[in-house]
């Protein structure tokens, strides 16, 4: 968990002045996510799913294409109106505020999921939250993807290191920033021990699982741009200073034959059952 959360609470509102790089710049999950909150979890047509951060909506099509009832509780409003625009008519209520904050009914869904987000809520309250808004013998399904890969090769590590030395060195060094090759710091949903045991100490789920999905993704240098003007640590740099970030990212990636790399990835998915179904 990141040091500062008031530093946090502040970054997690900045995904809302991003709403088109985001919906165009971030790769959706892999399949196999979406295959085990159907075996495990039992994710199919009239289930309850709350969403927690759903942005604009890149899990939220899928929930829905499986004919899942969602319930998604977006903190941005720009995030919030395009997921309303995106899915109308389909079976989706957005909440607007913070997961922490929303007054949710307690019991009342079968599956909770949080993709990229449940990091942004504070841990003193999130899993509780879960755990009380969930059916007895429901599913919590958070997971996370990282972008890189410290076992494979990493075609942008080293561009990117060289780009922020030159105009952002300051990132090299944040601990928080772990998901993103050459920088400091092991990324959240890596920190296995940590996560199973967040469920544990809630005293409401049974033995929480975890899985880790490795895929790769490959981008064009408009794409690499979009992607990495997608990251927090990225939004929070001056406007002249992220540019030139990602203007070097997309010249390196331009020059690759066909301009396009592709990238190691992972992602690691924690699944637990609420006691008492």
């Amino acid at each position: 968990m990141v040091e500062d959360f008031g530093l946090h609470r502040r970054r997690r509102v900045l995904f809302g002045t991003a709403v088109d790089r985001y919906e165009r710049g971030r790769p959706g999950y892999p399949a196999k996510v979406y295959a085990l909150l159907e075996s495990v979890c039992g994710l199919g047509p009239d289930v309850e799913v709350l969403e927690i951060g759903p942005g604009p909506g890149q899990v939220t099509g899928p929930l829905l294409d499986r004919g899942a009832r969602v319930t998604a509780v977006e903190l941005s409003e720009p995030m919030a109106r395009r997921l309303r625009e995106r899915y109308r008519p389909a079976p989706l209520a957005v909440l607007l505020g913070a997961f922490e904050a929303v007054v949710l009914p307690e019991r009342s869904f079968d599956v909770v999921v949080a993709a990229a987000s449940f990091h942004w809520v504070p841990p003193e309250l999130g899993m509780a939250k879960v755990a009380a808004v969930l059916r007895p013998g429901g599913w919590a399904a958070l997971w996370w993807s990282i972008y890189t890969d410290s076992e494979r090769e990493d075609p942008l590590a080293e561009p990117l290191r060289v780009a922020l030395r030159r105009h952002a060195p300051h990132l090299l060094a944040a601990a928080s920033a772990g998901a993103h090759p050459g920088q400091a710091g092991r990324h959240h949903g890596l920190e296995v021990d940590d996560r199973l045991a967040a469920f544990a100490l809630v005293g409401a789920f049974e033995p929480a699982q975890h899985h880790l999905i490795r895929w790769s993704g490959r981008h064009t240098a408009e794409e690499v741009r979009l992607l990495f003007g997608t990251f927090s640590p990225f939004l929070a740099l001056e406007p002249g200073v992220l540019d030139a970030v990602l203007a070097e990212l997309g010249a390196y990636v331009q020059a690759q034959p066909g301009g396009v790399v592709e990238r190691p990835y992972l992602t690691a998915v924690y699944l637990a059952r609420r006691l008492g179904g």
